[in-house]
């Protein structure tokens, strides 16, 4: 007689669990490890930017003080030069370090691009040695000391990307210890609300209870950066007589450079940042002037504009009005005949 097989109790719901057991611990794995070990990549440096005024076949060291204010993390240090991009102080980073400079680090335990261990709250030091050939052609060359967070070897289960801040190094090689500069107003006028142009000429009109936005870009064709040390100031009718003082920041050599007040101020109908923005109430003609002045320079070169402030709207208005009483009283004119 043959015996029957039977299952003994309990063993098949054993399975069942064991298999949910092991789904429930994939879904975690799966789920957590992208938020629970996320990092944060934070970084500060000092000094942010330094200028550096160098002959020829010179050589100088410079340490830069880099704190690791996020989690502990992989770093390097590398040097690329870097080029102005538009006409707000944004910069290109490039590939590579370029010109006639060349950087080590004097650090007994780093070198350029090697990889180290930075603990959280801990500060990693530089010292760059910068040194410039001996044909170094006299004008400004541009680098970035970056300090660069190596990804982990798993980016799926850390969350954490490659971050990177940086220290500008502006080199300027002469002869004589002299930079000459060589500058222009490439633009200087207010940002009308209307613009007409009569008998060849152009005018700028905005409505007396406008705000006046004024835009101020500087264009260095020469060889050094400058610093220029601007103020707009707008005279007219009324004993109106404002002035705005402007930021001295870099214009790097062969770029365009806006001007802005400390505090940037906005206008409404602005599409670009203004460099200064004038309100109050206007009526009539303007003129508009910019005083410029150069640090460690006894050059100055001056902008000139005008604008009109008019009531445009009401002018609309009251001659849409004139229009519609001419016509009604032509058409009543037209109905007394009739009758």
């Amino acid at each position: 007689m043959k015996k029957s097989q039977t299952t003994p109790r309990g063993c098949y719901g054993l399975t069942i669990s064991a298999k949910v057991l092991n789904l429930f611990i994939w879904l975690l794995i799966l789920v957590l490890p992208q938020s629970a070990r996320a990092q944060q990549v934070k970084i500060s440096v000092l000094p942010p930017q330094v200028h550096i005024l160098s002959k020829p076949d010179i050589s100088l060291i410079k340490a830069f003080n880099f704190e690791n204010q996020g989690d502990p993390g992989i770093f390097s240090f590398q040097i690329v030069s870097f080029k102005p991009r538009g006409d707000q102080g944004n910069l290109q980073l490039l590939d590579q370090a370029e010109g006639p400079v060349r950087f080590s680090l004097e650090n007994s335990d780093k070198r350029l691009g090697d990889k180290f261990f930075l603990p959280s709250r801990d500060t990693a030091q530089a010292i760059v040695k910068i040194r410039t050939t001996d044909n170094a052609p006299e004008g400004d060359y541009y680098y970035t000391l970056l300090m660069v967070s190596e990804p982990p070897t798993s980016q799926a289960t850390t969350g954490r990307g490659s971050a990177m801040i940086g220290a500008n190094i502006l080199i300027s090689v002469t002869n004589t210890g002299l930079t000459p500069s060589s500058v222009k107003v490439a633009q200087f006028q207010i940002v009308p609300r209307y613009q007409f142009r009569l008998f060849g000429k152009t005018f700028l009109v905005v409505e007396p209870t406008d705000e006046v936005p004024v835009v101020l870009k500087l264009a260095n064709t020469g060889a050094f950066l400058i610093t220029p040390d601007a103020k707009i100031q707008v005279k007219g009718p009324f004993g109106i007589n404002k002035s705005k003082k402007m930021l001295a920041v870099n214009v790097l050599s062969s770029s365009q450079r806006l001007l802005t007040t400390r505090e940037l101020d906005s206008c409404g109908h602005c599409q670009t940042q203004p460099s200064a923005v004038f309100r109050g109430f206007y009526f009539g003609k303007y003129q508009l002037s910019a005083d410029i002045g150069f640090a460690g320079a006894n050059q100055k070169i001056f902008g000139q504009s005008e604008f009109w402030a008019l009531p445009i709207k009401l002018t609309k208005t009251v001659l849409l009005l004139f229009i519609f009483a001419f016509v009604l009283l032509l058409f009543l004119k037209s109905k007394l005949k009739h009758e």
